[in-house]
């Protein structure tokens, strides 16, 4: 009796798994038939556990590396509230990431600020741009200089998300409120994750200010809108602005879900 329940119980836990993995299992099985489909069930679940404890708990290290300002042509340009930079790979060199981290410091070398930037998905020939913001609660931020290091993870172009930019007609005015307002048209065949684009702001020849935005999800033939809020000081009051530039950086197809943390 012992070995006949025995039987049963693994026969039901067998069918139970089954019936949620989609395997058909006969409803009489052997003991030894039993055993080997636990031992196939268990390696499966094996693998994927393995597979999954190395997403989560593969060191940054064995992503990142230090990447040359040289090789980004980075460009600052200070604004009363931030830093625009803008960045772009040289050669065919792609890139996963780029995290710069910017540190402020006074005329004695003591640190005074901090702050963080993000890119995904560099592509040769592309100048990507974002605001560094000072990350201090002063009106007036009194720093000497700043110094910027880059992480990166490099890639090939088939490492990084399938780029459809080039389908995208884009037509954009500036708003009654003063911001800018795009239209972008996925006219190609294939539906479009999402438009990363930023848009920079002039006082005649200066820059002063860089806002991003994108649309989400335009199937095809479809369209979506953004709005890039204009340019503020360090008071939060709007900058007045005479000419933009709007920049699509990239119309991607997810290989894999975007991951929007800032400096890891």
């Amino acid at each position: 009796m012992r070995k006949n329940y025995f039987i049963t119980v693994l026969l039901s836990a067998t069918l139970l798994i089954s019936g949620c993995s989609n395997v058909n299992v006969p409803q009489t099985v052997s003991e030894d038939e039993t055993k080997e489909t636990l031992k196939t069930m268990q390696e499966q679940i094996n693998t994927m556990q393995g597979s999954l404890e190395n997403y989560i708990t593969s060191p940054a290290e064995t992503k990142y590396e230090l990447i040359s300002a040289e090789d980004l042509n980075p460009i600052y340009t200070e604004s009363s509230s931030s830093i625009i930079l803008q960045i772009s790979s040289n050669d065919d060199q792609y890139y996963k990431e780029i995290s710069p981290l910017f540190v402020f410091y006074d005329q004695e070398g003591n640190i005074l600020s901090y702050s963080t930037a993000y890119f995904s998905n560099i592509y040769p020939g592309t100048v990507y741009a974002t605001n560094v913001l000072y990350q201090t609660t002063n009106e007036d931020f009194p720093y000497d200089h700043y110094e910027v290091q880059y992480r990166g993870i490099k890639a090939t172009e088939k490492d990084i998300d399938k780029d459809l930019k080039e389908q995208i007609n884009v037509t954009s005015n500036i708003s009654p409120n003063g911001s800018v307002i795009a239209k972008f048209t996925n006219q190609s065949d294939q539906t479009i994750d999402y438009i990363s684009s930023y848009v920079l702001f002039y006082q005649g020849e200066n820059l002063i200010g860089c806002t991003e935005s994108g649309a989400y999800d335009l199937i095809p033939g479809s369209f979506g809108i953004a709005e890039y809020g204009s340019p503020f000081d360090s008071y939060y009051n709007n900058i007045p602005f005479d000419d933009y530039e709007l920049v699509i950086t990239s119309a991607s197809q997810y290989n894999n879900p975007p991951q929007p943390e800032l400096y890891r």
